[in-house]
């Protein structure tokens, strides 16, 4: 029930075909966490989770209208005070050879934005795991 009174929609294609398995595990748990962040900390009531594929990379994106944040003062904070989320995000998206932009300010929401590169081969910078279709 952490969704509960909040409208939560999605637009997502199919891209199961052009990332690896294990990236799969990856950009899931970024997405959950980005969800997780909308519904604790946001005060969210709506939430979009976009997934598209563009000519060299797929685009997986999590936006939602909620309190925001300072990014700036965020990056800035221990890890005691700021928890493990953001900086887990990002390293997740380094593993597999993926950017990873956060978007914030407060009152105007959070956009969090994942491009995840098609890489030539299997793997590619940063041991990622991304791969073109066969």
């Amino acid at each position: 029930p952490a969704f509960r009174g909040r409208t939560v929609g999605f637009s997502i294609i199919d891209v199961d075909d052009l990332i690896a398995p294990e990236a799969r595990v990856v950009v899931y748990r970024i997405v959950q966490e980005a969800l997780t962040n909308a519904a604790k900390h946001a005060q969210a009531a709506n939430v979009a989770v976009r997934v598209e594929r563009h000519k060299d990379h797929v685009l997986v994106a999590v936006k939602d209208d909620g309190k925001g944040f300072d990014v700036d003062e965020a990056a800035t904070r221990s890890p005691r005070e700021k928890g493990l989320g953001l900086a887990t995000m990002r390293e997740r998206a380094w593993m597999i050879g993926a950017r990873l932009d956060i978007r914030s300010a407060p009152g105007h929401g959070t956009s969090i934005t994942l491009h995840i590169p098609l890489a030539a081969t299997e793997e590619g910078a940063n041991g990622t795991l991304s791969h073109r279709p066969r």
